[in-house]
């Protein structure tokens, strides 16, 4: 089970630890995701009424049933959980996958983010031996954005986007057929591992 420290100017600050089986029977685990998702709704993919038991089937079906994921917790030194962040999409023949779900749960340890964040970009270089990594985040997230440009991801291209809604659902995708301005817009970014 990776546990992968995290170091701020070399002071271990915290480590991200895999969410696993034991994660799946934890209703604390579940109850942080949850609560995060519900707190951070407008800036995923989708929007909708979070529940503990849909957090709950989610972490089952669409993280520990997918072979291309990995979420990690992101931890104090004392194992208290303030956010998190993970893998998607391996595509292990061009060793490139996408880095996801990164959220800030707690206002707990201001910038530990980006120290957390370039911990998993160095695992997934040099434990993975990924080759590149991609991340998609909103236009309009420009804290998001600034973290990842601080963490060496640069924008490969903006992706017009279009919103569906389906009862109480609503998703947001690529408007591909776009005359005029979108009502919004994805950064899809990229970064390549450094050569030796």
């Amino acid at each position: 089970q990776p546990i992968i420290p995290v170091f701020d100017k070399k002071i271990f600050i915290g480590f991200l630890r895999v969410l696993s089986v034991s994660s799946f029977e934890s209703s604390e685990d579940i109850k942080k995701l949850a609560a995060w998702r519900k707190k951070h709704n407008w800036w995923f993919p989708a929007q909708f009424k979070v529940t503990v038991e849909g957090t709950r089937k989610w972490l089952e079906n669409l993280i520990f049933l997918q072979k291309d994921r990995l979420l990690f917790m992101v931890e104090t030194p004392s194992g208290i959980p303030f956010g998190h962040m993970g893998f998607f999409r391996f595509d292990f023949e061009d060793r490139s996958c996408e880095v996801d779900n990164i959220v800030r749960g707690e206002n707990i340890k201001p910038g530990a983010m980006t120290p957390a964040l370039k911990a998993l970009i160095e695992w997934a270089f040099s434990t993975l031996k990924i080759r590149t990594l991609y991340l998609t985040t909103y236009y309009d997230n420009e804290r998001a954005t600034v973290l990842y440009e601080r963490c060496g991801f640069r924008v490969l291209k903006k992706i017009p986007l279009r919103k569906i809604k389906e009862g109480n659902i609503v998703r947001w995708e690529e408007d591909k057929a776009l005359r005029g301005k979108a009502e919004r817009y994805d950064l899809k970014m990229i970064l390549d591992r450094p050569s030796a």
